[in-house]
């Protein structure tokens, strides 16, 4: 493609297409669950192409190294999936292809007044929240574009839910969410720390939170743990920042910027002002030291920004590096104790007799996966579960025991 040339229908082969669609997609991560639309079938939707042509381009394109494949569970499906990401070559293919696209030139036509022509590029800016590869698909054969009617409401927030659980089953947990919905709603500070016991069910009620939430703000959820990297925060939050036509952070990540040099509080602080947003850093305890930097940028971007709000799920109820927050009053604290005795004996059911059940419920203080493990069968992952005392692994040994007599 040559620059100053006109985007048509055609411009763009289905290859082309495909390797667009994966430089646009949300990003996959091997340690969570991968987006429906890196599958095959995913891609063909958001393409418009036939699932046996993306079948054929995605063989094409992995010949050419531009491509990896891989199984992974996907979100909604029983049964592992092929999906597709970029190559290190593809990144760069793809970035190219995206270089040449957005210089070529378009007819927009707005409906009222005369139609205009201009680059690409600038008719993202115009279409604000439509993707390069949504205007190749509207584009039609000489190169004039339709312009999208103003939204009569606000647009749509902003979502990446990547990695968060589908609360299943949500436990009684009535008075802990309405304390967290008063927060949320801006009462009191704007960082908040989801503090409990492994297993408590810290991950449950943050993601209950997060999906009410995104009914009417821009949410975040972001797995952190021992085996998160500064990359995989980042492309989330350009992903984020991407939807609300943001692409300053995304474009610096194309670009192969080492993600030490993002200035990430001048970014968030700039593109998200005004914007109500939750983040949701589920599993702060083990912070890695490379990506604490970034999530004390998110923190701070709160703290600065009325609109942010940052949900931290922690064993310790304390920010990574940041304990003068919560000892400063800046951070508020929510602890999760155990569940009622009534929740957990619905959890039980009959097998066990009440003596027996008051026993358990003493020792584990309501501890709620405790008695999911123990319903569950599951007696060896809950002996060896961490946090539990000797009392507590015999006693679930001996009700495992009487349960199968």
């Amino acid at each position: 493609m040559k620059t100053g040339e006109r985007l048509q229908r055609g411009t763009l082969t289905v290859n082309e297409r495909v390797l667009l669609h994966l430089q646009e997609a949300p990003p996959y991560r091997q340690t969570v669950e991968a987006p429906a639309s890196r599958t095959q079938r995913g891609i063909a939707e958001a393409t418009g192409i036939r699932v046996n042509h993306v079948s054929r381009a995605l063989k094409d394109l992995r010949r050419d190294g531009l491509v990896s494949e891989s199984s992974a569970r996907v979100r909604g499906e029983v049964r592992r999936r092929k999906v597709y990401t970029l190559s290190p070559e593809g990144v760069a293919t793809a970035a190219t292809l995206r270089e040449e696209a957005t210089a070529r030139l378009v007819t927009l036509d707005g409906g009222t007044g005369a139609p205009q022509e201009m680059t690409v590029a600038e008719a993202m800016r115009r279409e604000r929240g439509s993707t390069l590869l949504e205007i190749v698909l509207r584009v039609d054969d000489l190169g004039v574009l339709t312009a999208q009617e103003a939204p009569e409401a606000e647009a749509p927030a902003a979502l990446v839910l990547e990695g968060m659980p589908v609360p299943d089953g949500f436990l009684d947990r009535t008075e802990e969410l309405e304390a967290l919905e008063t927060w949320l709603a801006g009462e009191g500070p704007s960082v908040g720390v989801l503090r409990g016991k492994e297993g408590m069910g810290k991950t449950s009620l943050a993601a209950v939170l997060a999906q009410q939430a995104s009914r009417s703000r821009s949410v975040l959820w972001h797995d952190v743990g021992a085996w998160d990297t500064p990359d995989a925060l980042l492309e989330g939050l350009a992903s984020l920042l991407a939807q609300h036509g943001k692409e300053g952070l995304k474009r610096a990540l194309l670009g192969d910027a080492r993600a030490r040099d993002v200035d990430l509080l001048r970014i968030l602080h700039r593109d998200l002002a005004g914007r109500d947003t939750l983040f949701v850093l589920d599993d702060c305890t083990a912070c890695p030291p490379e990506v604490a930097r970034f999530v004390d940028a998110v923190v701070d971007a709160a703290l600065r920004e009325p609109s942010l709000r940052v949900l931290m799920t922690t064993d310790t109820g304390e920010v990574p590096r940041r304990r003068d927050l919560a000892a400063s009053g800046r951070a508020a604290v929510f602890d999760l104790g155990g569940l009622p005795r009534e929740s957990c004996r619905a959890l039980m059911g009959e097998e066990v007799d009440e003596a027996e059940f008051e026993k358990l419920y003493d020792l584990t203080g309501g501890h709620p996966l405790s008695f999911m493990l123990l319903r569950s069968a599951e007696m060896e992952d809950l002996v060896r579960g961490k946090g539990f005392t000797p009392e507590e692994a015999a006693l679930v040994k001996y009700l495992a025991l009487r349960g199968r007599s």
